[in-house]
């Protein structure tokens, strides 16, 4: 059932019971947005599933986390908060739908200052590790990592060769085991078990100056990349694949069930969402939209006029902040186990 197109999955579907159940259990969940308000009140936050248009009443964030928590990093159904105590800088695992935190061992290195940090799997498991980079200069840059259980962290220093230059935001991706990080050269490549480096020479396509993502989907590596806004209403969102023998980037005009869904924070592909968030681009990204994501379709190559029902609530005296990022659900869970706002 995996190696079926999405139009084969569904027809499949429709045989039997069994045959439904097999071509749906290979089809992915449908990411959520988990989104933040900080005002002078607190911290609140909840949920907007795309799926269903519908967004869940705030929620008071865990006392374990302060108004200064950030998201780092989203994967597995589990968020990675920079937090400060005391200004010091701390970092912990929270989970949104239970309210779990797990905090991580201080990371004191030198030149640790302004690491960007991604994680494997959730940290409920044994084999969880934890990626930061920091220090990226034309000579050489840190990489920093924790595993799940550890009394410290581990901290190498590599040399760069001078032409590249790290590019991108938090963006970092876990992948066949290693951690993939985007370069103006190609791909830098970190191999958490044996520490060590290795960058695939293959230039990113020279288009945004800044808009730009990768991500991954069972083990293919995809480019996102939204041109300039500057250039107005027009522009538009090219997704190129990695070809890995040829070393290049390869642009893909359509996906066959595959939709992407793309914040600073997280970066997830799925496979076999039907109807409107079928072979889209959803954005999460104050660039593009300050008060909702943007959803792009791979069909008409345009954004969607569609409003989504979901809409950041600005508060009237300017004080409030919001960021979010997606997430991926609990297997089985609904929106609907929520408080829901009501349709305005």
């Amino acid at each position: 059932m995996s190696r079926l197109s999405l139009k084969e999955n569904i027809r499949s579907s429709a045989v039997c019971k069994t045959w439904h159940e097999a071509a749906v259990s290979v089809r992915d969940p449908c990411p959520w947005l988990v989104y933040f308000d900080i005002d002078l009140s607190g911290v609140t936050y909840g949920f907007f599933d795309p799926r269903e248009k519908e967004k869940t009443k705030a929620m008071k964030l865990t006392s374990d986390l302060s108004i200064y928590a950030i998201i780092s990093y989203s994967k597995d159904g589990w968020l990675l908060m920079e937090d400060y105590h005391e200004d010091t800088k701390v970092l912990v695992f929270f989970n949104p739908f239970t309210q779990e935190c797990i905090k991580l061992q201080s990371l004191n290195a030198i030149g640790a200052i302004g690491t960007e940090f991604a994680f494997s799997c959730a940290p409920t498991n044994k084999s969880c590790v934890v990626c930061g980079i920091s220090d990226r200069t034309p000579d050489h840059f840190l990489i920093h990592t924790w595993y799940v259980g550890a009394c410290e962290w581990e901290t190498n220093s590599f040399a760069r060769p001078k032409p590249l230059k790290y590019y991108g935001k938090k963006n970092i991706i876990f992948s066949d085991d290693v951690f993939w990080f985007p370069d103006r050269g190609g791909l830098g490549v970190f191999d958490p078990t044996a520490r060590t480096w290795n960058t695939i020479h293959a230039p990113l396509p020279d288009l945004s100056p800044f808009l730009r993502w990768i991500t991954e989907h069972q083990g293919n590596i995809f480019l996102v990349d939204v041109l300039s806004n500057r250039r107005g209403p027009g522009q538009l969102v090219v997704v190129f694949k990695f070809n890995p023998l040829r070393l290049v980037w390869e642009r893909k005009k359509t996906f066959d069930g595959l939709s992407i869904f793309i914040s600073d924070e997280s970066s997830i592909m799925t496979y076999g969402l039907k109807g409107d968030i079928n072979n889209i681009v959803y954005m999460w990204d104050s660039h593009l939209n300050s008060d909702r994501p943007c959803k792009y379709s791979l069909y008409t190559n345009s954004f969607c006029t569609d409003l989504e029902g979901y809409c950041v609530e600005s508060s009237s005296t300017n004080n409030e902040m919001h960021y979010g990022a997606w997430i991926e659900p609990p297997h089985n869970s609904s929106i609907y186990g929520f408080p829901i706002t009501e349709s305005k």
